[in-house]
C-alpha cells in the first residue's frame, strides 16, 4: 500500500497488480516511480500536481491466486464485525443476499462500498453510496442449481464440495 499526499482531500491510495509477473523483478522505488508516472495518472485527473509519497509498502506474492471453494461462503465473515464500530472489507468478506456475490477485485470493491456506508451509518450519517442488487437467476441457472444440489443428496464424490478448503 502506499500512503500518497495529494491535493485535495484524498490522501492514500492503493495499487493492486493482477497478473504481474513482470513487475516482479523491478525494485520498489522502480515500482512506485512506474505507478505515480503510469498508472494513477490514467485514474485520477491532475494526479501529478503536488503530490509526494509519504509512505509506502510494496509486496509481491508469485503465483498466487485468491481461490474459494464451493460451500466457503458460510464460513465468510460479514461487513459488519461483532467489534464495535469496526467493519471487513475484501473479496473473502460474505455479502448481504441480492448482492453481487463475485470474487477478487469486484467483492472487494463492493464490500468496501458497503463497509463504507456501515461506517457512516455508525457515525450517524447517512450512508452516500448505493449498491445495486442483482437480478434473479435465470431459470436455466435455477435448474442446473437444482440438479447439483439433488446430485449431491445422492452422496457420493461427484460434485461434491473440496471440504479440505473449508476447515
Amino acid at each position: 500500500m502506499n500512503k500518497i499526499i495529494l491535493p485535495g482531500d484524498l490522501e492514500s491510495s492503493e495499487l493492486d497488480f493482477y497478473n504481474a509477473s513482470a513487475l516482479l523483478p523491478l525494485s520498489d522505488q522502480e515500482i512506485q516511480d512506474r505507478a505515480l508516472s503510469l498508472y494513477l495518472p490514467k485514474c485520477i485527473s491532475g494526479f501529478q500536481d503536488n503530490c509526494k509519497v509519504e509512505d509506502a509498502s510494496i509486496l509481491r506474492f508469485r503465483s498466487s491466486v485468491t481461490a474459494f471453494s464451493p460451500g466457503s461462503r458460510k464460513h465468510m465473515p460479514e461487513v459488519k464485525s461483532d467489534l464495535q464500530g469496526v467493519m471487513i472489507c475484501g473479496d473473502w468478506v460474505r455479502q448481504a443476499p441480492g448482492l453481487p456475490q463475485g470474487l477478487s477485485q469486484e467483492k472487494a470493491y463492493v464490500t468496501g462500498l458497503q463497509a463504507g456506508n456501515s461506517a457512516a451509518e455508525y457515525c450517524k450519517l447517512r450512508p452516500v453510496i448505493g449498491v445495486e442488487r442483482v437480478e434473479a437467476d435465470e431459470p436455466h441457472v435455477v435448474a442446473l442449481r437444482e440438479v447439483v444440489r439433488a446430485r449431491r443428496a445422492l452422496g457420493g464424490p461427484w460434485l461434491q464440495p473440496n471440504r479440505q478448503w473449508m476447515t
